[in-house]
């Protein structure tokens, strides 16, 4: 699969404004660090590492084919048959290991839900190695190997009225708007070392400062999910010289489907 020309998605609107902690660096100086350390990259290697990664521990069975939830068993059935990538699946030792190389972050994942540590280290995991992070639940239609492109991110939804959507009205969110345009981290490419997933763990670090646990599903979502991933790219879109490679929906599912097992969700 070749993925060469970004695309790029103008409408920008404004970012929920919240307190500076002292440990968070300015958005601007994190934007100039974040533009030279992405040119290096895409100079540097030509494609994404073949190698597709999974989270997979803290559930009710040892492997995705397992589990009774048989969405997990036919997304990794895909993933095995059609990435034509190596596959390598996390255990909660490997994270944990993983976690001690980068102790900026380990604060945040010691205080995390388990779905949350889940979120925290899949930007990790792809930062660290590169390759392409997929939920067990994810229908692969196509390869992912030869990606000649810095990263590549998924459009999951369009939000068509942002003023009246629901999540607006999420006491985390205090009454701003998500942006019309949700990007997905239930699949995500890039080479190593891409600092994007340092900005996106430097939100978290900086949302979780406010509020640390989650009080409900969509605090989740805001916290350490697709809420952070979305504010974050179309943050860097914005002010970098630098264009993120964000895939439109409709290419995405010609790629993957998400099935969406739900597992983490509060049963109610």
């Amino acid at each position: 699969m070749e993925l060469k020309e970004p695309t790029e998605i103008t409408e920008t609107p404004e970012t929920p404004e919240t307190p500076e902690t002292p440990e968070t660096p300015k958005t601007t100086e994190i934007t100039t660090e974040t533009t030279e350390m992405m040119k290096t990259i895409a100079e540097n290697t030509n494609l994404i590492p073949a190698v597709v990664h999974l989270v997979w521990y803290g559930v009710d069975a040892p492997t995705p084919t397992d589990h009774p939830n048989k969405k997990y068993s036919h997304g990794f059935a895909s993933i095995l048959k059609n990435s034509n990538c190596k596959l390598k699946v996390w255990s909660k030792a490997d994270c944990e290991n993983l976690i001690l190389e980068y102790p900026q972050y380990e604060g945040i994942y010691n205080r995390a839900t388990n779905i949350m540590k889940f979120d925290i280290i899949r930007y990790l995991i792809i930062y660290h190695c590169g390759g392409t992070y997929l939920d067990a639940d994810v229908l692969l239609r196509k390869p992912l190997s030869n990606i000649t492109a810095n990263e590549c991110f998924f459009v999951e939804k369009i939000i068509t009225n942002v003023t009246a959507h629901e999540a607006r009205y999420q006491p985390i969110r205090k009454g701003i708007p998500e942006h019309p345009v949700r990007i997905a981290n239930y699949a995500f490419s890039s080479k190593p070392k891409n600092p994007v997933f340092m900005e996106i763990l430097t939100e978290i670090r900086r949302r979780m400062y406010i509020q640390s646990a989650p009080k409900n599903d969509y605090d989740v979502i805001y916290l350490t999910g697709p809420d952070v991933v979305t504010t974050v790219i179309h943050r860097l879109s914005a002010v970098s010289k630098v264009k993120i490679n964000i895939i439109p929906e409709k290419i995405s599912r010609s790629i993957f489907i998400h099935i969406f097992a739900g597992e983490w969700r509060q049963k109610k």
